[in-house]
């Protein structure tokens, strides 16, 4: 196994100098540097990570925490496995390695900042968390770096990313109004999510904008799943006064709502249009192809490492700057599928 030793002889350098290479100093020339990235690549050679944290006082790793309902997982949850992609790749990028944590809702006394407290991880990503006041004043009381992706924390110290739930909303409802539909039921979900709910406003607002009336009946709960959806379906056909579009807040939803129309052998568009709101490249597999909003999943989880990244790289910063951090909202797209149409009048 190759040591510092022997990438500094093979570049022709002092042991300092890699060091100084490895742990990204700037008093290094690029044409030396250039030696012993060289060297190191030649000799496969791994920096000792206990050197460079005792070095740096730092860890070079993130972590990433969720909280996750019962039965789910991040790797077969494609919201979670696309932001986390975003993460990998901007660790990959900057050296850092990634440490994933998940509460299940059955784990009460689960620590959100357990992984930085023992000190294996740098900084925080959260996944749609949900952080209290007493969660966000331990952050800022304790000056932990973190980044929150989804549930705005209503705080200027944390990183937030987002995508543009209001205007994304509004479109989509637009698209069905624009189709001719006037009775438009909505499918949420029955726990408390940001996300979810900033998406309800924006679609009973859009709603009266255009003076459409929504009968309570119309508003369904769900719980992410695509059985939720299939039940959706079920509801809607005992309803006397039947929708003819169905707003899903999730694209699993929708999924789960398309299946349970075909068992119902309801015509989707031609007796009930579905959208969705995700942008799941599956929706195109999916017979009709899935109309629905398109998150940019990826792109949001690689900013949060970015943002969070550079928090934790510039500690010499002022307690003001330090507790000042950027919000981002992502622009949505409208994803075309057959999914939605005008209403033909089919007896239901």
């Amino acid at each position: 196994m190759a040591t510092q030793e022997d990438v500094a002889r093979l570049a022709g350098v002092s042991f300092i100098t890699v060091s100084r290479v490895i742990n990204s100093k700037d008093n290094v020339k690029e044409e030396t540097k250039k030696r012993v990235l060289k060297a190191i690549k030649e000799l496969n050679y791994y920096p000792n990570s206990l050197g460079r944290a005792l070095n740096n006082n730092r860890v070079f790793t993130l972590g990433a925490v969720s909280p996750l309902f019962q039965g789910y997982s991040l790797e077969s949850d494609l919201y979670f496995a696309k932001i986390l992609s975003g993460i990998e790749k901007m660790c990959f990028e900057k050296g850092y390695d990634l440490l994933i944590s998940t509460k299940r809702q059955s784990s009460k006394d689960f620590n959100y900042f357990r992984l930085f407290y023992q000190r294996k991880v740098d900084g925080i990503i959260f996944m749609g968390a949900n952080l209290t006041s007493h969660h966000i004043e331990e952050i800022k009381n304790n000056h932990i770096p973190c980044c929150i992706i989804s549930d705005n924390p209503n705080s200027s110290a944390i990183g937030y990313i987002d995508a543009d739930n209001k205007n994304g909303t509004k479109e989509a409802v637009i698209r069905l109004l624009n189709l001719g539909h006037k009775k438009i039921a909505f499918l949420g979900i029955t726990e408390k999510n940001q996300n979810i709910e900033e998406r309800y406003k924006s679609f009973i607002a859009t709603l009266k904008e255009h003076q459409i009336p929504f009968p309570k009946s119309y508003l369904i709960l769900g719980d992410y799943s695509e059985q939720s959806g299939e039940q959706a379906i079920e509801y809607l056909c005992k309803l006397k006064n039947k929708p003819t579009a169905l707003f899903c807040s999730t694209d699993s939803m929708a999924y789960g709502a398309l299946k349970g129309a075909k068992k119902r052998r309801i015509k989707v568009p031609d007796q009930l249009s579905i959208i969705g709101f995700d942008g799941f490249e599956i929706g195109k597999y999916i017979d009709p192809d899935l109309a629905t909003v398109k998150q940019p999943l990826n792109d949001m989880g690689y900013k949060a490492a970015q943002m969070l990244i550079e928090r934790i790289e510039q500690p010499d910063q002022s307690k003001e700057k330090q507790l000042s951090f950027a919000k981002v909202i992502f622009p949505v797209i409208q994803v075309e599928g057959r999914s939605i149409g005008t209403y033909k009048g089919i007896d239901q």
